[in-house]
């Protein structure tokens, strides 16, 4: 990072003190300050010393405004979908644009790494992560002071591929909510997980917000989500900024904590931390989740994914619950202040919790 090895001078034609840096790769700019005396030459210096320490230029190269910015997502943001911003980079942003300086990069050039990427066969969801991950490059500019245009005219092509999702279908729901075994060599066993499983259907649950609820977040039938584990193990605050939620538990959901905590006894499984530990008690590994579903959704004649449980929820729920409240459900939308609208919130959530009660107490 560049340091100041100058100081301000007074022009006595301009009436003001200037002072010229020059930063780490190589970019010229010269602050000014037009307030007379020792005042003015600290005001001028004080400006060049906040743009050289800010390590980027009011337009750098999207190369290094990238690094920055992906390095900007690591303290907040879970190593996966990190790299998963750095695999975007690379593949489909750095190739065409990375000597571009930021403030010359036009909305064609955004739109021309989104095409390439349909014409690539890629499909619509990576097409909006591509989309997704250049709003917030531009977020993170506008942050820093750092020129460039705003990408609001971005669009998906049409016929962009969709991936198909297979919810859980009704038979499905059945049998999830009445067999608690796999069977392995010929032996049933209980499997630990089914409990897990069938909380993320009724309340449309991503596997890392499950995998972080602890005790300590439900009180008097109501679920705070405060955090999220990722696949390497890592506490993050969730997916979203959204994530974070209030959840009233209903019936259903009641029952199935029961059935938890009854099953963990049974195991000598005592925990005072997780609500759904692994199979050691501590916390539960995710990537475990996901392949026992794999075992026992194959021994059931399931073929949903792990990841369609929660959207089974979500297709479920929809035709009874207004677009806010499943948003608000499932994470979609930020929360409403608890404080001010207390009794407004109270009604809504009571609302969709019977609403699942009633849609799933139908099938299980």
């Amino acid at each position: 990072m560049a340091k100041r090895n100058s100081e301000a001078y007074w022009v006595e034609s301009m009436q003001r003190w200037q002072c010229k840096v020059t930063n780490s790769v190589g970019d010229r700019k010269t602050f000014v300050s037009s307030i007379p005396g020792k005042k003015g030459k600290l005001a001028a210096e004080r400006k060049a010393d906040d743009w050289l320490l800010s390590g980027l230029t009011e337009s750098p190269r999207l190369s290094v405004a990238w690094e920055r910015f992906i390095e900007s997502k690591r303290p907040t943001c879970g190593t996966p979908w990190v790299n998963k911003l750095s695999s975007i980079g690379k593949t489909w942003l750095l190739p065409n644009l990375e000597t571009k300086r930021t403030d010359k990069i036009t909305q064609q050039d955004w739109q021309n790494c989104i095409n390439a990427a349909f014409k690539a066969g890629r499909s619509k969801k990576t097409l909006e992560n591509i989309r997704g991950a250049i709003s917030s490059l531009y977020v993170f500019c506008e942050m820093n002071r750092i020129d460039m245009e705003e990408p609001r005219h971005l669009k998906i092509p049409n016929g962009a591929a969709v991936g198909e999702r297979e919810i859980l279908q009704p038979e499905d729901i059945k049998i999830l909510f009445s067999k608690d075994t796999i069977s392995h060599y010929n032996r049933q066993y209980d499997c630990f997980y089914i409990h897990a499983w069938r909380f993320i259907v009724l309340l449309g649950l991503r596997r890392g917000e499950l995998a972080g609820i602890k005790h300590e977040d439900i009180k008097d039938g109501i679920l705070h989500i405060r955090r999220s584990i990722n696949s390497l193990g890592e506490i993050t605050k969730g997916k979203t900024e959204n994530a974070n939620r209030t959840i009233l538990l209903p019936d259903t959901a009641l029952k199935v904590l029961q059935d938890q905590a009854a099953m963990l006894k049974k195991y000598g499984i005592a925990t005072r931390t997780w609500v759904f530990p692994g199979e050691d008690g501590g916390m539960m590994d995710t990537n475990s989740l996901y392949k026992h579903w794999v075992t026992y959704r194959k021994q059931h004649g399931i073929n949903s994914s792990l990841h369609e449980l929660r959207h089974t929820a979500v297709s479920i729920l929809k035709a009874e619950l207004p677009e806010d409240l499943l948003k608000q459900l499932v994470g979609h939308s930020k929360s409403m202040d608890t404080g001010k609208y207390k009794h407004k919130v109270s009604g809504e959530m009571e609302r969709t919790a019977h609403v699942i009660d009633d849609v799933f107490g139908k099938m299980i």
